[in-house]
């Protein structure tokens, strides 16, 4: 893909999603083979330590991701930042701000309001499903239907994503 593009590589390691599980050595190995690897996008649970271990062997950015849900201890444990959906990306810019300017404690106080939505869209199964709702009633977005074999969220649940989404000052979508 670098050759026909130029375009620089992530290496997403999801073992959840792809069914591929890496040792960290290994993948340092191919990280570090493959010059046009720009980043590596770390997934693979416990995140943070994963975090931790990649970092302490490579140069390369590694993010986080998996809804933003490890966000504040994976940048406490070297984490350039998070790549990763989730209805407010705001939240995780303010958070991922405040660690560079203010430490730990900043990050988490920007961190927090975010974190009952952050939590809520990460539910097995349905996660995709409340985070497309959510985007939805945020305006960004005129439908939150699924393809297949995605499933759907539960009647019982859309309720709940107003609530949870409404804790979070300015959820409503920028105004251009």
């Amino acid at each position: 893909m670098h050759e026909a593009t130029g375009a620089g590589i992530v290496v997403q390691d999801h073992p959840e999603t792809s069914k591929v599980a890496i040792s960290t050595a290994d993948l340092v190995q191919v990280v570090r083979a493959v010059p046009s690897v720009v980043g590596v996008k770390a997934e693979a649970p416990p995140t943070p330590a994963a975090v931790a271990d990649l970092t302490a062997e490579l140069d390369t950015p590694v993010f986080g991701g998996l809804g933003g849900l490890g966000l504040l201890d994976e940048l406490a444990s070297g984490a350039t930042g998070a790549m990763t959906g989730f209805s407010c990306p705001e939240g995780l810019l303010a958070c991922v701000q405040a660690w560079r300017t203010g430490g730990y404690d900043a990050a988490r106080e920007a961190y927090l309001p975010y974190l009952p939505l952050i939590n809520f869209e990460a539910q097995a199964r349905i996660g995709l499903a409340v985070r497309k709702e959510a985007i939805r009633r945020r305006g960004l977005i005129d439908e939150s239907s699924l393809r297949p074999s995605a499933a759907p969220m539960p009647g019982a649940v859309g309720s709940a994503v107003g609530a949870t989404s409404g804790s979070v000052e300015g959820v409503n979508a920028p105004e251009h």
